[in-house]
This record gives structure tokens, sequence and C-alpha cells, in this order.
């Protein structure tokens, strides 16, 4: 976890002013611009998590650390999601979810401040409350309730979420 930001990551930059300009209570700004204009073209759903845990810390290690302890939820849910829905032993399951969390890709996500490992946790949880749903015959209504919440989270935190929503909508 190092302390120094990518050089060449903006979106880093991006979020985490979004972030300092919503948890000083600017609102939605853009504040490393001279008029700090409204609005930016990302989504505010990071920029506001990341606002929040700026309340508690605006350390750029502890920001670091919630896109870690995304990984390993994600690396967690995606374990139970794989036992379930594949009919595989546990072994090879926990061989599928090692290579995930061990794909160069996903390694790096997990240090760096940028909405993938928040993002793709929503959509994780998204499916996961989707196959309850649907493998208790439709008639769990909290999770019916927590369905939606996670499919918006998801598309607050990236434009692509919409995707999730459309999907699981033709799906049920």
């Amino acid at each position: 976890f190092n302390p120094n930001l990518q050089w060449n990551s903006w979106d880093t930059y991006e979020y985490i002013n979004l972030g300092e300009s919503l948890a000083s209570g600017k609102g939605y700004r853009q504040i490393w611009h001279p008029n700090e204009p409204l609005g930016s073209r990302l989504p505010i759903g990071y920029p506001f998590i990341l606002s929040l845990l700026m309340k508690i810390s605006a350390n750029v290690i502890f920001l670091k650390c919630f896109s870690f302890a995304c990984y390993i939820a994600n690396t967690a849910l995606l374990y139970y999601l794989f036992l379930k829905i594949f009919n595989i032993s546990e072994l090879f399951v926990f061989l599928l979810a090692l290579t995930f969390s061990l794909n160069s890709f996903a390694i790096h996500s997990s240090h760096v401040i940028l909405a993938e490992t928040p993002f793709l946790l929503s959509i994780l949880t998204s499916f996961y409350f989707t196959m309850v749903y649907v493998n208790h015959h439709r008639n769990i209504n909290i999770y019916l309730f927590l369905l939606p919440i996670s499919m918006i989270c998801a598309w607050q935190i990236r434009s692509l979420g919409l995707a999730i929503i459309l999907a699981v909508f033709f799906y049920l």
C-alpha cells in the first residue's frame, strides 16, 4: 500500500477530489478547476462512498484499504456463488476463486482508488440477491427489496451498472 497515487490515473484524482468536495459540503463540484463547475462525467456513487470514508479519515492508505476490503469481499462472494451455481467439487471452486483473486487486473485493482472493486462487489451482490430470490420460489420479499438497492448502487458507481438492471429485469 504505497501512499503515493498513480501518476497516470486521472480518474483516481478525479474520484478523490469529487469525494473531498462532497465531504466538505461543497456539493458535487470539480474543485480542481478555478471556477469549481458543477458535476462531472463520472457517476456520483463512488465519490459519495469516498466522501463517507473521508469523514473518518482522508488518508490515502485508508481509502486504498477500502478497495482492498472490496477485493476480499469479491473473492469470498465469488467463491460462494461458484459453490452454489456450479455442481463441482469444493476444491475446484476454490481454485476458480483463487484464479480470480490472483488475476493481475484484480490484484492491481485491489490497492488503487478506482471504482472497479466496489462496482464488482455491487454486481456480485445483485447476482447473489437474484439467485436467492429465484431459488426460494420468489417469495422472500427482503431479497426483492435489497436487489434494486444493489443494482442502483452498481449503476451509480459506474454507468455500466445500467446493464445489470436491464439483465435482471428481463430475467425476472
